[in-house]
């Protein structure tokens, strides 16, 4: 519509370029790295990631369960390492990381209590 119609072009001004060219780059961002809008620009995700050192369900980490085959690290959509900080502000829980690991070196831990075990713990802050 815009190609076709010059008068509509005019009223919609630089704004709509660009607004255009951020979908753009958005786009073309997309194929290349997992998603560059919520690590970079959400809004919401910025709002998390304030309290995520307060919330209730977290990871834990063993790290003597751990053979290092680093499976959770290629399966999370946000690119967070475990490993090092298993509770990043910028992890989503997905449990994706929870889910590949086969030594159940990463699991959850809700309200302090690890799943699977009824003893109290307190999350590793590697």
């Amino acid at each position: 519509m815009i190609i076709m119609q010059p008068a509509l072009r005019e009223k919609l001004g630089w704004i709509f370029l660009v607004k255009a060219a951020i979908l753009v780059v958005f786009t073309v961002w997309s194929v290349v790295a997992s998603r560059p809008f919520c690590r970079v620009a959400c809004p919401l995700g910025a709002f998390y990631a304030m309290f995520s050192r307060i919330r209730l369900v977290q990871l834990s980490f063993d790290a003597a369960r751990c053979n290092d085959c680093n499976a959770c690290h290629q399966v999370c959509p946000m690119g967070v390492r475990v490993t090092d900080s298993a509770n990043d502000p910028e992890c989503i829980l997905c449990l994706s990381c929870t889910k590949t690991c086969r030594t159940k070196a990463v699991r959850v831990s809700v309200g302090g209590l690890i799943s699977g075990c009824h003893q109290r713990t307190t999350p590793s802050k590697i």
